[in-house]
Order: structure tokens, then C-alpha cells, then sequence
């Protein structure tokens, strides 16, 4: 045990310590109160980053998934419209339309977009996953949009095939009209055979597929976010009268401030 002179010593010695680290803090302090404004001014400047960062990100995410949503409900109502409002049916083309997507790099909202083209022309199943398919293949051979494969396919769904020719295809004039579609589809099938899995080999091809995948991300973070963003929509749009009248009191205030 310390003798009582001793702990006296070591007692006085730590106060007197605690007393010079205290008077250190504070001089360190005040030699820093002159950049205080200046280290103010940057902690706002990074949460206001922040803010607008996490702000961007989830209307980004939002209108994501609203026009993924649009796409989907535009494929339902034309499955619908062809006696085939399968919620099922909806899902498995949604899914075939993502697994294209990886194999071409088009998005697949346009892929689905291009389905319900060929949806409204009656195509169905196995016929229309095939079509879809060869409309994406075209859409990378030749360098056009997937939605305008899926029109001049529709379009040859009748017998036209006419404008194909530009895209190789050759229906001898004896074919019968409607036999035309189906060799039309043999000979397209043949001439883009792979060129949507070449062109994600390509750099531009893989810059499409990495960007679109980071929008199918946006769109799972949308999806979670919607619900409460279409609650405050509601909101909006059944009390705007007491909004608009709020914001013009507002105005009114600030007029006679001014």
C-alpha cells in the first residue's frame, strides 16, 4: 500500500496534468476557431453532395421501375386484348425478355415493348418467344431499334413481306401468301443467326448490357420505393386545392415582407 505522503504526490501530479492537457485542448481549439467557418462550409457543401446524391439516386430508381411497370402493363393489356389475361404468361414473357436482354445488351423493356408488337398480331407462345428472338437478332445485324424489327415483322404477319427484301430475305413470288411469314422467319433466322450474343462481345455492346443491368438495379430499389412515392402522389393530387392555397398564402406573405 502507498504511503499517504506518496499518494498526495501522485495525486497532486495527475491533476496538475489533467489541468495542462485541458489548458493544451484549449489553446489547440482557439488556434482552429479561425477555420470553424471554413470547415462549416465544407461539411455543408458534402451533406448538401450527399443529400442531392441519395435524392438523384432514388428518383432515378423511381422512374426506373415506373417505366419498367409501363412496359409490363402494356404487355399484360395486349395479352389481354388477345383473350390471355394470364398474370403467368405476363411474368414468363417478362422473364424471357430479361434473359434476352443479357444475351444482346437491348434493354429488356424495349424487348418487351417489341413483344406486345407482335402480341397484337395474334402471335402466341413458342411462335412469339421465336419471333421476339429473331426481332432482337435483326435489331443487332442490322443496326436498327428492336420495337422496329418488331413492326416489320408485324407487318409481314400479313403477307407483306415486301420490306424485307432490304434485310435479305427472298420469298419467291409462287410461295403462297400465306406461307410467306413462315419461310420469311426460316431465312431471317439463318441471316441473324447469333449477331445479338457478337454484338455483347463488342465494347459498345458491353457498355449497353453493363448500363442496362445497373438500370434493372435502379428498378429493384424503385420497386421498394414506389409504394411510398405513390402515396405522397395521392396525397398531392387529392389536396391540391389546400397546397396551392398554402403556397399562395406563402407568396402573399413574402410580397409584404419584401
Amino acid at each position: 500500500m502507498a504511503q499517504a505522503g506518496t499518494l498526495e504526490v501522485i495525486v497532486t501530479a495527475s491533476i496538475e496534468g489533467l489541468k495542462a492537457g485541458l489548458r493544451n485542448a484549449r489553446e489547440e481549439v482557439n488556434k482552429g476557431a479561425s477555420d470553424w467557418p471554413k470547415l462549416g462550409t465544407v461539411i455543408s457543401r458534402s451533406m448538401t453532395v450527399a443529400f442531392g446524391a441519395v435524392t438523384a439516386a432514388a428518383t432515378a430508381s423511381v422512374y426506373a421501375f415506373a417505366e419498367a411497370q409501363k412496359s409490363a402493363v402494356g404487355l399484360a393489356s395486349a395479352l389481354a386484348a388477345q383473350g390471355v389475361p394470364s398474370r403467368a404468361v405476363t411474368e414468363d414473357l417478362l422473364a424471357y425478355a430479361e434473359a434476352l436482354q443479357q444475351t444482346s445488351g437491348f434493354s429488356d423493356e424495349a424487348i418487351t415493348d417489341a413483344t406486345k408488337i407482335l402480341v397484337t398480331q395474334g402471335m402466341l407462345g413458342a411462335e412469339l418467344k421465336r419471333t421476339t428472338a429473331i426481332a432482337v437478332n435483326m435489331a443487332a445485324r442490322f443496326g436498327i431499334e428492336v420495337s422496329e424489327a418488331a413492326n416489320v415483322l408485324a407487318r409481314a404477319t400479313q403477307g407483306n413481306t415486301d420490306r424485307l427484301v432490304r434485310y435479305g430475305v427472298k420469298i419467291d413470288e409462287t410461295t403462297p401468301k400465306a406461307l410467306r411469314f413462315a419461310e420469311a422467319l426460316n431465312q431471317l433466322e439463318k441471316i441473324t443467326a447469333g449477331a445479338g450474343s457478337d454484338r455483347t462481345k463488342t465494347l459498345e455492346g458491353k457498355f449497353a448490357l453493363a448500363k442496362e443491368n445497373i438500370n434493372n438495379a435502379f428498378e429493384a430499389l424503385g420497386r421498394n420505393l414506389a409504394p411510398a412515392v405513390e402515396r405522397l402522389f395521392d396525397y398531392i393530387n387529392n389536396n391540391y386545392k389546400t397546397i396551392t392555397a398554402a403556397f399562395e398564402s406563402i407568396g402573399k406573405a413574402v410580397r409584404k415582407w419584401l
